[in-house]
């Protein structure tokens, strides 16, 4: 990194050396004059001086006691307010750059904030070297069990590295969501909640406190833990809702030899993914997809931001994340970022504490599903009542936030731009309350991930005359390469966690709701890419004046430009939701769910649908949605219906509580189909229940040939979707090698260094 010469230390040997030279000057000038005035002095005068001698001597005496004020000179006053001039521009056009919802490209961003921060690093190398760090012995492990990762290595360093403009950007996205979600509190976005509270406030469909509602459901919490679990929920939704679940990854030997970027014995730092140490939060956050590990991150990080405690709880040997427990009242609440709900209590609307789990397992086996419910291979709930005797409670570490210069400049910023940076991993750990059987713990994924990243920045520029690691890096090109190279579809998604969903006669830019409708490309405006003067603009194609650069770079960015199209449908629903207008939500899902484009995203859109019919009180049409077989959160999505029967009944006594009808994609049939209001029950139903088929009125060979049947109807569509998957593939990759396009070298700083 480019190094600048210390400023402070210039002016300071500049000051000191006019100051030497003036009291040189001065020195010199009295003598002359002394000694002058002493040679033309009379006899008859010397009593005289004798008396003004003495008076001098009691003055000066006087002087040296009491100290004197001396005028500071001009030129330090010039010098000293130059230099708090240069730190406060240095520091503020730095922070302006990373708070604007106006995304550049990866390698102008990070060059950029790398030298606004070190230019002002020189300025303040007293506030950096000084700063307060956590220095325990439990934290002196963690970085000392990863210094072979490069963000640790430079821990102590005054500098600041890539990585660390993308770690300050994440913490501004994720300040501006905690605070939006916690303060925009829509009553009809948690509907099922406000049904089981005994149809509370039933026409209430604006912003009414919902931490009034959650104290409803949790009469032994006081205000202050009602308006915490209150913040924790919101939260929580907030990132099921807008974070798309993606399949665990734990490859076996052969995949891990397969897969390989480099030849480094630990297989994270080889390149392999594993669950949970892919992402970063802030590029969970960007794509907005993740496993359940990424997900957890993200929403530990809001949790953290708004004021709460939180940490990662897992189990077994191997510490197997599970569940993230927010701690309010020395309870751990429960949040199953896998399951997308929050762990069911007994009590119909309220959110289990570890404690009473503990208490009562069969909670846990409550959530298994149903022969009625799901006729998939596996029904039970992945974690049971034995996995509760080995738990670990685990902070969330990010190590950027260990260092001395993340922490110096958390002190110097002030006003709009303050922001939480640094942390104290010790103090949390005893904020965590004691449990039976739970050991506390530091969570390195963080670093994990560092380590993971690196591997696909270095192997990125070798993939260019690489073909075989060209191929191993073919889930970067077909799921992060064209977000990294395309700025206006960051900026959309920056403007969206911000909450800009309003537009201002006096802004001239788009809010979120109108950057994503710019984005639904049409084919001709594709097509046009390269006579439209101002679609060149926008995408950065105007000044390019070689032909040969241009029409590669044409051909990438229309190729962009259609997998950005995919994208933004379910990403404009999202802001719709967000923005308190779950029906206009579900007016532009339903124009777009049976469209090819968006089968990438199917699972998502009919989630956020469901969720729209919710809002809207069409619980029958939510729990359609819900029913959708071919999603990673289907567990927990049925978990939902089956809650959802419950709270409506709860709510309208005697009401005809029906199963809704299955969606055309799911193998089950009408018949499999509980439409029996009098099965339901006002709690959660106990899921333990004989698998025999007596409850359908099926024989056990009846119900094995129904799920025979079923695997083989998903086994066939999920070979199909494959295919497609495979094809559509194998042409981003043919016209990326017919254009001669190899992995851009600005993208190879989009990772973790972007």
């Amino acid at each position: 990194m480019k190094s600048f010469p210390n400023r402070d230390n210039l002016l300071c040997n500049i000051v000191a050396c006019r100051r030497s030279q003036t009291r040189k000057v001065v020195k010199n000038t009295k003598l002359k004059n002394m000694k002058n005035k002493t040679y033309q002095m009379p006899r008859t005068g010397q009593s005289r001086a004798v008396v003004a001698f003495f008076c001098l001597s009691i003055i000066a005496v006087t002087v040296g006691v009491v100290g004197c004020n001396s005028e500071i000179d001009p030129m330090l006053k010039t010098l000293d307010a130059n230099v708090l001039s240069a730190k406060t521009n240095d520091i503020s056009r730095t922070m302006d750059f990373i708070f604007d919802d106006r995304q550049f490209e990866q390698k102008e961003f990070e060059e950029k904030v790398s030298i606004g921060l070190n230019r002002w690093a020189n300025y303040s190398s007293q506030e950096v070297t000084q700063a307060d760090v956590d220095s325990s012995d439990v934290v002196k492990q963690l970085i000392e069990k990863f210094q072979d990762v490069e963000v640790v290595e430079q821990n102590d360093q005054a500098s600041f590295i890539n990585t660390d403009p993308y770690f300050l950007q994440e913490a501004y996205w994720v300040s501006a969501i905690a605070k939006r979600v916690t303060a925009g509190q829509f009553l009809n976005l948690v509907e099922f909640y406000r049904l089981a509270a005994d149809n509370f406030r039933p026409e209430d469909d604006d912003k009414t406190p919902i931490d009034s509602l959650i104290a409803k459901l949790h009469p032994t919490l006081d205000q202050d833990g009602a308006q915490s679990l209150s913040k924790a929920l919101l939260l929580f939704d907030w990132t099921v809702r807008n974070i798309y679940l993606l399949p665990e990854l734990n490859p076996s030997e052969d995949e891990i030899q397969q897969q390989r970027l480099s030849d480094d014995a630990n297989p994270v730092s080889a390149g392999i993914r594993f669950t949970g140490t892919q992402r970063h939060p802030w590029q969970t956050l960007v794509l907005s997809r993740g496993d359940y590990v990424d997900r957890a991150k993200v929403f530990l990080m809001l949790a953290r931001e708004s004021g709460l405690t939180a940490a990662m709880l897992t189990t077994g040997a191997e510490e197997t994340p599970w569940a993230v427990g927010v701690v309010i009242d020395d309870q751990y609440y429960l949040f199953d970022t896998k399951l997308g709900l929050p762990i069911a209590n007994n009590t119909l609307g309220q959110i289990a504490t570890l404690q009473q789990i503990q208490d009562n397992p069969k909670l846990l086996s409550a959530l298994d599903l149903t022969l009625k419910e799901s006729l998939a291979e596996n029904t039970k709930y992945w974690v049971g009542g034995d996995d509760l005797s080995s738990l670990t409670a685990k902070v969330y570490v990010v190590p950027e936030s260990l260092s001395r210069r993340i922490n110096g400049l958390e002190e110097s910023l002030v006003g709009e731009y303050r922001l939480a940076l640094g942390s104290f991993p010790s103090k949390q750990l005893q904020h965590l309350p004691e449990a039976d059987g739970v050991e506390k713990k530091l969570w390195d994924v963080a670093f994990e991930t560092h380590r993971f990243r690196d591997a696909v920045r270095k192997a990125l520029p070798k993939a260019v005359s690489d073909d075989q690691l060209n191929d191993r890096l073919r889930w970067y090109f077909a799921e992060e390469a064209y977000i990294d190279n395309f700025h206006p579809y960051r900026t959309c998604r920056v403007r969206f966690f911000k909450g800009d969903f309003e537009t201002l006669e006096e802004d001239l830019s788009r809010n979120a709701v109108e950057s994503f409708q710019f984005l639904t490309y049409s084919d001709e405006q594709i097509d046009n890419l390269g006579t439209d003067n101002v679609m060149m603009s926008i995408a950065g194609l105007a000044d390019i004046k070689d032909a040969a650069e241009f029409d590669a770079r044409l051909r990438s960015t229309q190729r962009q430009m259609r997998l950005v199209r995919r994208d933004v449908g379910l990403f404009l629903s999202q802001c719709l939701f967000d923005n308190g207008s779950p029906g206009t939500s579900a007016n532009w899902l339903e124009t777009i769910v049976n469209k090819d484009d968006v089968q990438r995203w199917k699972s998502g859109v009919m989630y956020l649908l469901g969720r729209s019919y919710e809002s809207r009180k069409e619980y029958d049409r939510a729990m359609e949605q819900y029913q959708f077989e071919d999603s990673q959160q289907v567990h927990g999505n049925l978990i939902r219906v089956r809650l959802m029967r419950s709270a409506i009944k709860k709510a309208y006594p005697g009401a005809d509580v029906t199963d809704a009808l299955p969606t055309s994609e799911s193998a089950n049939t009408d018949s499999n189909v509980d439409s029996s209001p009098s099965s339901q029950s006002e709690t959660i139903p106990n899921a333990a229940e004989d698998d025999d088929g007596a409850e359908t009125g099926q024989t056990s060979a009846e119900a094995e040939e129904i799920a025979e049947t079923n695997r083989r109807l998903k086994t066939e569509s999920s070979e199909a979707e494959s295919s497609e998957a495979v094809s559509d593939e194998a042409k981003i990759d043919d016209e990326r090698t017919d254009d001669k396009e190899q992995p851009d070298t600005e993208s190879s700083s989009t990772d973790d260094s972007e």
